[in-house]
């Protein structure tokens, strides 16, 4: 399948006496968090060309049971042909059924959808919220609920609304997708 392109694939591994060694892929544009960083924020133009690949790339996880949980600019690597590649899978769960509550306490903390803070058990939509949370974060150059203090990140995250600076003019759809993603119960999307 095509969405498979954009899964990071081992290369091999190999062993020594007390490891076990995967060999990945060279990137060579790599992480997206990096390229975000030197350029600030980027056009929609661009975010809508990283945040098609990020949506085949959750669809195909979710049509095969596999939740992310970790989605985040870090585990996006940018190739030379400027493709993005998912990496680090070791979040990830399969699940029976795309229902299915998973009570574990996973993901990094500007990224983790309300219900995954709260310990309401969380699901397959976990990832969409992060998938929001990407899109803003390429727009505005910073996460929607980023605080230097993790406490107050989750606080934000679970009972803080929505908003977007004034100094950036996203077009209505950009912030319509954002506004939908981010809503705090996941039932709602």
């Amino acid at each position: 399948r095509s969405e498979e392109k954009f899964l990071c694939h081992m290369k091999f591994y190999f062993t020594t006496k007390t490891k076990v060694v995967f060999v990945l892929p060279f990137y060579q544009g790599g992480d997206l968090f990096t390229m975000l960083l030197r350029s600030g924020k980027f056009d929609e133009t661009t975010v809508a060309f990283y945040t098609c690949q990020i949506a085949n790339m959750i669809y195909f996880l979710h049509s095969k049971n596999i939740a992310y949980r970790d989605l985040k600019l870090e585990n996006l690597m940018v190739n030379e042909n400027g493709y993005l590649t998912l990496i680090d899978f070791g979040s990830c769960k399969v699940v029976e059924s795309p229902s299915e509550l998973e009570s574990s306490f996973v993901g990094s903390p500007d990224y983790m959808a309300p219900e995954v803070i709260n310990g309401d058990g969380h699901n397959l939509m976990a990832d969409w919220w992060s998938f929001g949370i990407i899109i803003y974060e390429l727009i505005f150059g910073v996460p929607p609920f980023h605080d230097d203090k993790i406490e107050r990140c989750f606080d934000l995250i679970t009972s803080a609304n929505i908003r977007f600076p004034s100094k950036i003019k996203p077009t209505s759809g950009t912030k319509d997708i954002i506004t939908k993603l981010l809503r705090k119960n996941p039932n709602d999307l």
